[in-house]
């Protein structure tokens, strides 16, 4: 059997992976148990048309601009498919699979390929901290593109969702649940720290998580600081040298970008807050932080994408205003116990549901299907 995978990420594991190469990896990784898997990114930005990386197995990169409103996407369809015609020839592929819809959605695929599309970004919604003209613009453009997008999942056979949330709204579509999950860690700490830092991680570039930190760094942090003189809030992950300066500026704050040694990170830490208010998919942040045995304070819009699995107050914080966010991050600085609580809890359940294994499954799971009813068909 021969796959085909779509991506918009990358599917190449780094060690400073973001959430979504992460995801892509590991469906890769999947297929790959089952099948040659070739591959075909296509990234949303202005650059080099379609050409290919590597011949066997096959890898193919081009760039899509993005355009006003996204409408690249679909105005250069058809530039797209001209310039990958002697690239790539998608009938020799038993399942054309897209991580993320758009770069799938634009490609002119045999109407006899079976196809799985990856929706673990359909529905974005966006915080009510931001200024309300971005508000409205983003929601103009994201709105022109669920509505074409979710016309366009008429076209593919099946699709992977990240949450059940997801899942029911669209009810009638063949579909799995394949949760975000985070690469399992070489180190776990065994023990709560005993120091006072208060971590963030995640990739600095992504918009959600910029919002995230700083909304904790304008209203929680410094009635945190005031109280605890002796915390300290550490955030880490990609960002610009600018926003690092900003940051590390402030009292308590350091900002050193990536790290090397992410599992002695955690360890020095006493919890981590993941303050996401808008966004698409799931945090995997919250999941890696749980992993790694240390308790996790978020918000009630980023649990949802872990129901019914993960509860607040049982497995992790999942919290709301300001002024609960403030309280619990001070309770928890001082109880060690209640830290352990949280992330001994939170770790069994990602370990038993959240795991590169359950992952696997789930995708070579709707694989199976998928290729076996279009064999069915194509005998009949």
């Amino acid at each position: 059997m021969r796959i085909l995978l779509v991506a918009a990420s990358s599917p190449f594991p780094t060690e400073n992976a973001s959430g979504g190469e992460q995801r892509s990896a590991m469906i890769h990784s999947a297929l790959e148990e089952m099948a040659s898997v070739d591959v075909l990114m296509l990234y949303e930005r202005t650059g080099e048309p379609p050409k290919i990386i590597r011949a066997s197995p096959l890898l193919v990169e081009g760039s899509w601009p993005s355009g006003f409103l996204r409408t690249g996407r679909r105005t250069g369809r058809r530039q797209m498919n001209r310039a990958l015609a002697d690239k790539i020839d998608f009938r020799q592929y038993d399942l054309i699979c897209g991580r993320h819809l758009w770069p799938i959605g634009g490609l002119d695929l045999p109407r006899d390929r079976p196809t799985i599309v990856d929706l673990d970004d359909l529905h974005f919604t966006f915080s009510s901290h931001a200024p309300l003209p971005r508000r409205v613009f983003q929601s103009t453009k994201f709105a022109v593109d669920y509505m074409l997008e979710s016309a366009a999942m008429r076209r593919y056979t099946a699709c992977w969702f990240t949450s059940v949330k997801d899942q029911k709204r669209h009810p009638t579509f063949p579909s799995r649940i394949l949760p975000n999950v985070p690469f399992r860690p070489r180190i776990t700490s065994a023990e709560q720290s005993t120091g006072l830092t208060i971590l963030f991680v995640g990739s600095l570039w992504y918009q959600p998580n910029q919002q995230a930190v700083g909304w904790f760094l304008r209203t929680c942090w410094p009635r945190i600081l005031q109280a605890e003189p002796r915390a300290r809030f550490k955030i880490v992950g990609l960002a610009g040298e600018r926003d690092r300066r900003r940051w590390a500026s402030m009292p308590g704050v350091e900002a050193p970008g990536f790290v090397p040694d992410l599992a002695g990170t955690y360890a020095d830490a006493a919890f981590t807050v993941a303050p996401i208010f808008s966004g698409s998919g799931s945090n995997i942040k919250v999941l890696e932080s749980l992993a790694h045995r240390r308790a996790c304070v978020t918000t009630s819009f980023a649990s949802q994408a872990f129901v019914p699995h993960l509860r607040g107050g049982v497995h992790l914080a999942a919290l709301e205003g300001e002024d609960e966010w403030v309280d619990t991050c001070l309770a928890l600085l001082k109880d060690r116990g209640k830290r352990a609580a949280l992330a001994d809890a939170g770790k069994e359940v990602v370990d038993r549901v959240f795991s590169p294994e359950t992952f696997r499954r789930a995708v070579q799971e709707l694989v199976v299907e998928v290729t076996s009813s279009a064999g069915s068909s194509s005998r009949t």
